[in-house]
């Protein structure tokens, strides 16, 4: 059975890391799909899927099919390459294939290979996207961040910093996304800086939760205290991502104010907004009471889901939490 979100969704947007967590998170999935089929519509499957399951085995064969006259297949076989690519390590020999095709005249193809180059962390290719970011070209600036990110390419971070500015507002977005993805801390002062200015600041919010650090709480607060509906969600997925790593809750755990302090606010607007808060708010609401080392009844899952999830639902959704 094909998995409802892909495992970059898992890790990045829900913070799930281990085939437990996600197998528990695929019975919730299914049991809102049951439902709202509208709600959760069930996934594309790939057609190289057969493929990214073998990982770096698949690799030589997929160049194979790698191909200027057949662009369906090759779009098929690229895009595989990025999924592999994404967990295990191109060699050399594989990014000099791939390269010969990043100037085909045709523009999927020609997209799809600097994708794959940027995940599968091309030097030289890399570090021209990090000279194009001098360009006065705002797409092509906002292109090269995009692919800075992809191959989370560290030593960008302090070019991507300098342009947080409402003088770039059209790369910012891209920008800011990257600063997430590469995960480096050194991005924290430029997007605390952006987020008290109210400058993108949900943007802000889910690069602070991507790059994991306690220290950003005090920051997104606010957010969740009194912010608009999607910043409020954004906080809340932010400090869900933050609260994913057991050695960052063992941390929390010494903060007398947050772990007591906190679950009440979280509890106390769980009660009090209900139906104002979306569905995601309250899933990552009780994804960070059970990451607090809060347990909750049957009982306050029903109301606080704000679903009518039959008894054997309960069951995983309950569990799902439990072991967070």
């Amino acid at each position: 059975m094909m998995q409802a979100f892909s495992e970059d969704a898992y890790r990045n947007k829900l913070g799930l890391k281990n085939p437990k967590e996600v197998g528990l998170a695929e019975e919730i999935v299914d049991a809102l799909g049951k439902m709202d089929r509208a709600l959760l519509p069930a996934a594309a499957g790939h057609p190289m899927a057969d493929y990214i399951a073998k990982g770096n085995e698949a690799v030589p064969e997929l160049c194979a099919m790698l191909s200027k006259d057949d662009l369906r297949t090759t779009y098929d076989a690229m895009d595989a390459l990025a999924h592999i690519f994404v967990y295990a390590k191109a060699t050399d020999e594989t990014i000099l294939h791939i390269r010969t095709f990043l100037d085909a005249d045709d523009l999927m193809l020609s997209t799809l290979t600097a994708k794959v180059l940027a995940i599968g962390n091309d030097e030289p290719f890399l570090h021209e996207q990090l000279s194009r970011l001098a360009d006065e070209d705002p797409g092509l600036v906002a292109t090269a961040a995009r692919l800075l990110g992809l191959g989370r390419y560290k030593p960008s971070v302090p070019v991507l910093r300098a342009l947080v500015s409402p003088d770039r507002i059209f790369e910012s977005r891209d920008v800011i996304w990257a600063l997430g993805e590469i995960g480096d801390a050194a991005a924290l002062e430029t997007l605390n800086y952006a987020l008290g200015s109210a400058f993108r600041t949900v943007d802000c919010l889910i690069a602070m939760g991507k790059i994991g650090k306690v220290t950003s709480i005090p920051k997104i607060m606010p957010m969740i205290e009194t912010g608009l509906v999607e910043q409020r969600d954004a906080a809340y997925r932010a400090l869900a991502m933050i609260l994913a790593p057991q050695d960052n809750r063992n941390l929390v755990q010494g903060i007398e104010e947050l772990v007591t302090g906190l679950p009440m606010l979280i509890r106390g607007q769980l009660q009090e907004l209900g139906e104002d808060l979306s569905a995601s708010t309250r899933f990552h609401m009780l994804l960070c009471l059970a990451r607090l080392g809060q347990k909750l009844d049957s009982g306050e899952f029903r109301t606080y889901l704000g679903m009518q999830l039959k008894k054997e639902q309960m069951t995983g959704v309950q569990a799902f939490f439990a072991g967070r």
